[in-house]
């Protein structure tokens, strides 16, 4: 109270809620100054405890005592500097509510610090409250599990691809693998660490056989760890000549037709390397790139024929083609016994059964999935054929039979559909009179793919091509099969 002009009136509004009117009376005038209204910003929030699990955050405070409440707003940063400038974590328009439990759609799981205001309905943010900080406890990622070799005591090829199954982390930190080995008993030793994939391709065992215990360790970016461990694996060396059983089967082709093959059969578990060919065919060598351990290549579809032949009387088997004559360039009256248990070329449907490796895999890789370190192509090549083994085999065990080089089948090749074919121009050889005859037509298949084809869609296990059968091409090879039909 007072007299006189510019007079400030202070009111002390600590133990005010909500709003006021204020009066003013002035006696010398008899004036009364009404319709003033001061709206008062809502109490500060406390935080009282933030609580963790493995995978949650629940933030508590003191409950509002404000009667115009509007919302609780909850503001996190990974700073200690927290304001409503940072992100907003949380809102909660219950005025009873004192917590906010963390779910995965609404948290990142990375710790951080955190503030809340309270907000009234007339727009107005309390002050902030206390900055608290916050983080889930940190566990243990989950324990990685095999897939390939899936179970203690299993054989698998010595460049095998070690797999497991991803780890997830509770927390969400990073994870990465490490993998043992333990040969011999002699205790466990890193092969490779800081693994970031799920798989690691062992190199530098091609030429030997042994048993060992291998163990996958996930490791947290806090150094927490768990791991699984197989023993007693034993990993098989790999030499080009060794020949895999494929189980008769059905598969379904890219048109949706079935096919069945209603044998077993002996297939390569390379490509035909340049050194088995020169020791079947006289020490001769007609590839583009020399190296005994890469297919061989720059050969015509007749030699291929030939080099089955010579194959089958080097085992002391019978032979499976017949001819009047024939040359690395040209052949008469040339037929093919299937039935016969010889060396020859795969029939496609033989050749596209063993690619599936029983699974139905799109890609002829160790998974069905198409990348560079699963094949020999297009980008990922090193512009030449890769030497046998270089990338994981399919579940038979057969290798390269994507991308590298392309390989040479018995079929003719073509898309009409008359005579004995399905309706994507394939022989059927369900029809015995026709099993080995070459139909006039003289364009034969390669499947597969090559070192050189940037077109994944002629990687897949059901892509078809044709060559004619006197191309000779750097970009062209073949594996051999021997049916077990006797």
């Amino acid at each position: 109270s007072g007299y006189g002009a510019g007079y400030l009136f202070k009111i002390d509004t600590a133990a005010i809620i909500d709003s006021v009117k204020i009066r003013i009376h002035a006696p010398l005038s008899d004036t009364l100054f009404t319709g003033f209204k001061v709206s008062v910003r809502p109490r500060t929030i406390t935080i009282s405890t933030i609580d963790s699990t493995d995978s949650t955050i629940t933030v508590n405070w003191t409950k509002t005592l404000e009667s115009s409440f509007a919302e609780y707003r909850i503001y996190k940063s990974s700073t200690a500097t927290v304001d409503t400038t940072v992100g907003l974590w949380a809102t909660v328009t219950q005025a009873g509510t004192t917590s906010y439990n963390s779910s995965p759609a609404s948290y990142s799981f990375s710790p951080g610090y955190y503030r809340i205001y309270q907000k009234d309905n007339n727009g107005l943010l309390s002050p902030g409250s206390n900055v608290v900080y916050g983080n889930i406890r940190n566990s243990s990622p989950v324990k990685p599990v095999f897939v390939n070799p899936a179970k203690s005591n299993d054989s698998v090829w010595s460049n095998t691809v070690v797999q497991w199954n991803k780890s997830p982390d509770p927390n969400g930190d990073t994870v990465k693998y490490s993998l043992y080995l333990n040969r011999n008993n002699a205790g466990y030793v890193a092969y490779a660490n800081g693994i970031t994939d799920t798989f690691v391709k062992l190199a530098g065992f091609d030429s030997m056989s042994f048993s060992a215990g291998i163990m996958i360790k996930a490791t947290d970016s806090y150094g927490r760890s768990d791991s699984s461990e197989l023993n007693n694996i034993f990993f098989k060396q790999i030499r080009n000549g060794d020949m895999i059983v494929v189980s008769k089967g059905t598969f379904t082709d890219s048109l949706g037709n079935s096919a069945t093959i209603s044998y077993d059969f002996y297939m390569d578990s390379t490509e035909v390397t340049q050194l088995m060919y020169k020791t079947v065919m006289n020490g001769n060598n007609p590839s583009n790139s020399i190296d005994d351990k890469q297919p061989v290549e720059n050969i015509t579809w007749y030699q291929a024929i030939m080099y089955c032949n010579a194959a089958s009387k080097k085992f002391n088997l019978d032979t499976a083609y017949t001819f009047s004559s024939i040359s690395s360039m040209s052949a008469t009256g040339l037929l093919c016994n299937l039935s016969k248990k010889a060396v020859r070329l795969p029939t496609e449907d033989e050749w596209e059964l063993a690619a599936h490796g029983g699974k139905g895999f799109t890609y002829a890789t160790n998974d069905g999935v198409l990348s560079c370190e699963k094949a020999n192509y297009g980008d990922c090549s090193s512009s030449k054929p890769a030497i046998f083994g270089s990338y994981p085999a399919n579940p038979y065990n057969l290798y390269e039979m994507t991308g590298n080089v392309a390989e040479f089948c018995w079929d003719v090749y073509s898309t009409s559909t008359i005579g004995n074919k399905r309706t994507d121009g394939r022989v059927d050889y369900s029809d015995s009179s026709t099993s080995g005859s070459m139909f006039g037509y003289s364009t034969r298949v390669k499947r597969g793919g090559d070192f050189k084809e940037t077109n994944t869609g002629a990687l897949r296990v059901d892509s078809r091509a044709g060559v004619n059968p006197y191309t000779i091409s750097s970009r062209v090879g073949f594996r051999c099969v021997i049916p077990n039909k006797q």
